[in-house]
C-alpha cells in the first residue's frame, strides 16, 4: 500500500477523500476508501477501511472498497472501520467503535461508543 503522509494522517494514494473532509491526528486511511463530502473523521487514532485476514494470507489481497457516508458523517476517536463496509448520510459513531468487514448500514444511523459490530463467521 503506498500512502501520502501529513501530520501524522497516512491517507492511501487510492483513497479518494471528498469536500471539506476533516481528519484527525493518527489516522489510517487505506487503500480503495471513499469519504464523502463534509463528513468528520473525528479526534485521533482512526483508522478506516482496515484489511480483514486475507490481507495476511494473500499476496494477491485488494482491499474491498469502503465507504463512508453519503455526506455529512461523523467518526469519532479511536474508531476503526474494516473494509467492504458502506454507510448512509449522516452516519455517527461514538469513539473506540469497532466495525467489521462488509457491514452495510442506511442513512442516519448511530452507532454507540466503547462498541463493536460484528457478522457471525
Amino acid at each position: 500500500m503506498t500512502m501520502r503522509t501529513k501530520r501524522n494522517i497516512a491517507i492511501s494514494k487510492s483513497a479518494i477523500i471528498g469536500y471539506n473532509v476533516q481528519i484527525g491526528r493518527n489516522a489510517i486511511i487505506h487503500d480503495h476508501v471513499e469519504i464523502m463530502d463534509h463528513t468528520i473523521i473525528g479526534g485521533d487514532n482512526c483508522i478506516i477501511g482496515e484489511p480483514d485476514a486475507r490481507y495476511y494470507k494473500d499476496d494477491n489481497y485488494t482491499n474491498p472498497k469502503t465507504q463512508i457516508g453519503g455526506a455529512h458523517s461523523l467518526i469519532r476517536s479511536g474508531s476503526i472501520i474494516y473494509s467492504g463496509s458502506l454507510f448512509g448520510e449522516y452516519f455517527a459513531t461514538g469513539n473506540m467503535v469497532s466495525i467489521r468487514e462488509n457491514q452495510y448500514l442506511g442513512n442516519t444511523v448511530r452507532w454507540g461508543g466503547h462498541s463493536a459490530m460484528c457478522k457471525e463467521m
